[in-house]
């Protein structure tokens, strides 16, 4: 029971801790709000400003609530000469108490000043600089501590939805598309080209080349999307109810009709979860469209306005339907779910 209480205090004591301000720069001098440190020492001539030269000596970043992971920069070197039992770690947690090592630094490394760039998971509270080994000699140097940009993933299907609580550039080889549907279509707006700065908040349907790349986030305030959007954007995880008459679809590859916006599976599109970070697209008017692929097909429901008497409706194994009750069917050559 103690050790169950004594970790219930560490972790509110975590959450109740002050919040580093991003973006984040630490070159040196007095700590920001956010940043606390345990038994450092400073180094007056040298750019590796703080001094690790014990066993338990710690430096920690105390991060807001982030859906997507960020990047860590710092500057590290081992002064003093030759360092003997010298272990180094750079941690991170997301609950305070429990912590996973993102880098491990042993005997006798970075005898040159190292930058060092490691990729921060969502979520994260906290990230801990640790000496965690006693030592015979040579002290560890950590200095240019930054925190400035966000990590944007792209899949090989060439789309991500992204929603950032921070004004951001849009990196290179990227552009951010807002979407609206007019009828039957779903239309996507190229609104932010590579280079151009995107304000906070705005729910986006990223396009461009796989790979992971770097948003940097800005100081000032970007002017919000004044066109039309029908993306919406959480930044944690939330269930997600359809207003009256309307639909909710999310961003996702369906094995048949391709990337899309789509029903939740198990849903009827009027509720949804939303992933933290990412959009989905709410439609009003009961459109009757279980989904709308990018291609600019749509998957209709319950169509019967538009169908024709003499339609030829078959089932997935090539029987004649005569009454067509609800299911996926080939109407006309067509693929449509009832």
């Amino acid at each position: 029971m103690k050790r169950i209480f004594t970790a219930f205090l560490c972790l509110f004591a975590m959450v109740g801790m002050a919040q580093i301000t991003l973006p984040f720069e630490y070159k040196e001098g007095d700590f920001p709000t956010g940043m606390t440190g345990n038994g450092l020492g400073r180094y007056v001539d040298i750019k590796t400003k703080l001094k690790f030269d014990k066993q338990g000596d710690e430096l920690i970043l105390s991060l807001p609530s982030l859906p997507q992971s960020c990047v860590l920069e710092y500057n590290i070197k081992r002064n003093g000469g030759e360092n003997q039992h010298n272990i180094f770690d750079v941690e991170c947690s997301n609950n305070g108490t429990t912590y996973t090592i993102l880098k491990h630094y042993t005997n006798n490394f970075a005898t040159n000043l190292k930058h060092e760039s490691l990729q921060i998971p969502a979520a994260t509270m906290s990230i801990r600089f640790k000496y965690t080994q006693r030592k015979k000699r040579g002290n560890v140097g950590i200095g240019m501590i930054k925190i400035n940009s966000l990590l944007l993933i792209i899949g090989e299907s060439g789309y991500t939805t992204f929603y950032c609580g921070y004004p951001y550039k849009m990196p290179t080889g990227l552009t951010g598309n807002t979407v609206k549907v007019s009828g039957m279509n779903v239309t996507l707006t190229p609104s932010y080209a590579s280079g151009s700065n995107v304000p906070a908040n705005t729910p986006l349907l990223i396009s461009g080349t796989e790979g992971n790349h770097t948003a940097t986030i800005l100081t000032e305030t970007v002017p919000a999307f004044s066109g039309t959007n029908l993306l919406k954007g959480t930044l944690t995880e939330q269930a997600i109810t359809a207003p009256a008459g309307g639909m909710v679809y999310v961003f996702a590859k369906d094995d048949t009709d391709g990337l899309g916006f789509y029903w939740q599976n198990g849903t009827d599109g009027t509720t949804l979860t939303n992933a933290a970070g990412k959009c989905y697209l709410e439609v009003s008017g009961g459109s009757g469209v279980q989904g709308f692929r990018l291609d600019g097909t749509l998957t209709a429901i319950e169509a019967a306005a538009t169908e024709k008497a003499d339609e030829q409706i078959y089932d997935l194994s090539g029987r004649r339907v005569n009454n067509a009750g609800r299911g996926l069917y080939i109407v006309n050559g067509k693929k449509v779910i009832r």
